[in-house]
């Protein structure tokens, strides 16, 4: 919690900028999946049962990439312009077209028996990982920081990472639920999303390989920055983040 009090800087700037656009470079990544498992189906598999499943995943993930990340753009942990959701749309086809345009560079320059096991551990990874998050949410129910230090609020409300927050949101009917799901960060999850992504690129595609360090400790770097702003909105605690 003290953490949290010295970090918080009401509507700053880097805050603000993270909380709309900081999960861009994950569902990127998550689209540059999309498209190898889309032209693994279109352009290295031939029986129908190996084909359809890798082209209909592959079609869907894109899409839904570009839904939820504009989603979460305009909602209100984002930039909190849910009217504008048409320009978070176009931003977020855009950002997935980078994803997509480097899934077909990547495509092109591996060997299709390395990117399906590449394609299938990432998704597992992806997947996983994002259903164990909202899961984590739903059961705590952790108060957020900036519910705490509302006009609703109290820090006589703040409950540990171990602790449910059950009985606080019940006693706040009214109160969004999304204010007592902060337990873990989805910002920071979607953000590490492209570590795992870049640590294992390299062994894919050749090309790349000289580059693996950076994109490796880039990546890391990123979440962690992405980690802190959401501290800095009272959007998460240190724990959540951690």
């Amino acid at each position: 919690l003290q953490i949290s009090q010295h970090l918080y800087f009401p509507n700053n700037t880097f805050g603000v900028v993270f909380a709309g656009l900081g999960e861009a470079p994950g569902y990127a990544a998550f689209s540059f999946v999309a498209t190898l498992a889309l032209l693994l189906g279109i352009k290295s598999y031939h029986r129908w049962f190996q084909k359809v499943p890798l082209i209909l995943f592959g079609a869907a993930g894109i899409v839904l990439s570009i839904y939820f990340q504009a989603d979460h753009m305009v909602c209100v942990d984002g930039f909190n312009i849910p009217s504008l959701w048409y320009v978070g749309v176009i931003v977020a086809a855009i950002i997935s077209a980078v994803g997509v345009l480097f899934g077909i560079y990547v495509f092109k320059n591996s060997k299709a028996e390395n990117l399906i096991l590449y394609v299938v551990t990432l998704c597992f990874i992806i997947i996983v990982g994002i259903l164990l998050v909202q899961g984590v949410k739903i059961i705590m129910q952790r108060p957020r920081f900036r519910f705490l230090i509302s006009e609703e609020g109290s820090l006589e409300y703040f409950c540990s990472w171990w602790q449910k927050g059950h009985d606080v949101k019940i006693a706040f009917p009214d109160i969004a639920s999304d204010e007592f799901k902060p337990f873990p960060s989805g910002h920071t999850n979607v953000g590490a999303l492209l570590i795992p992504v870049v640590a294992y690129l390299p062994t894919m595609c050749e090309k790349i390989k000289v580059n693996a360090r950076i994109l490796f400790y880039g990546a890391f770097a990123y979440t962690l920055v992405l980690a802190v702003s959401r501290i800095t909105v009272a959007a998460h605690f240190l724990t959540d983040v951690s």
